[in-house]
């Protein structure tokens, strides 16, 4: 009777190599597709944030008779932009009078169960709430940079609220409360949704450009980011080289960057097309 050796089994090193390269290469196959469902899923959830910015000032509008709130504030007097530190915000709100409780981020989240912005800066400059909560102010796709001193041509990438002031990741349509042609050419005189010549392709909210490395981008400035009001010039194609449009009749829709922004001689300018309309007369 023959002694029979036990024997192990298990892989050679060549073996071992094959499957290796095998999961390299389907790892290489899926890494992208897993990238671009990650960026759709932050696409659909900064499509619920504006969904959300435009139910709130469609229900503003009708507790004020018909107007929207402020885009910005004068009274906040940080470069550039009139865009507000968070010690400025706190301080404001809780002076006597009161100073931007009507302007939009502090006007608008408490119909949508939100946060006022000012409140945010009870705490301390650099509000880790703010930066790390999932909230209607915060785009999951942008990259913020700081907006005011003493960094503002940073190229580094930090937290949405971790500067001097807020990062705002969406911008209400500059062309709302001030810039208005005649009649109504005051500096922030009030808005009434009632002027807009077409609801549905008047912008109230788009995305917001936060940072210097943002592409698609057709302008040159450093210092079109960030700030509490938007135009096409700030416009970020962050989502898939697009983003989403809020417009006044409270609908949000995606659309390509360059469909949005076009350039002319090395600038950017408004293509004026018919259901994207940044002045409310409809030109």
């Amino acid at each position: 009777m023959k002694n029979q050796k036990n024997k192990t089994s298990g892989f050679t090193l060549i073996e071992l190599l094959v499957v290796i390269a095998i999961i390299a290469i389907l790892a290489a196959l899926l890494l992208p597709a897993l990238a671009k469902a990650k960026e759709k899923a932050n696409q659909i959830t900064c499509n619920t944030n504006q969904k959300q910015w435009g139910l709130a000032m469609a229900m503003y509008a009708d507790d004020f008779g018909g107007y929207w709130p402020k885009s910005r504030d004068l009274n906040f007097t940080v470069p550039a932009d009139n865009n507000p530190t968070w010690s400025e915000l706190y301080a404001g709100a809780t002076a006597n009078p009161p100073i931007g409780l009507s302007d939009w981020f502090n006007a608008l989240p408490p119909y949508v169960s939100g946060i006022p912005l000012w409140q945010f800066g009870a705490n301390s400059v650099s509000n880790n709430v703010f930066t790390r909560a999932h909230s209607i102010y915060l785009c999951p796709t942008a990259q913020a940079m700081p907006t005011v001193s003493p960094d503002p041509d940073s190229t580094t990438s930090i937290e949405p609220g971790a500067g001097p002031g807020p990062t705002f990741n969406y911008g209400m349509n500059q062309r709302i409360n001030y810039n208005l042609t005649a009649p109504n050419n005051v500096p922030e005189t009030p808005f009434k949704v009632a002027w807009a010549a077409h609801p549905s392709a008047f912008v109230a909210f788009s995305e917001q450009r936060v940072h210097q490395a943002e592409t698609p981008y057709y302008g040159t400035s450093p210092t079109d980011l960030s700030s509490t009001y938007n135009w096409c010039n700030r416009f970020s194609g962050r989502h898939s080289a697009g983003g989403n449009i809020v417009f006044s009749d409270a609908h949000v829709a995606w659309f390509k960057y360059n469909y949005v922004v076009a350039q002319v001689n090395g600038k950017i300018a408004d293509p004026k097309v018919p259901d994207i309309n940044w002045e409310f007369d409809g030109n």
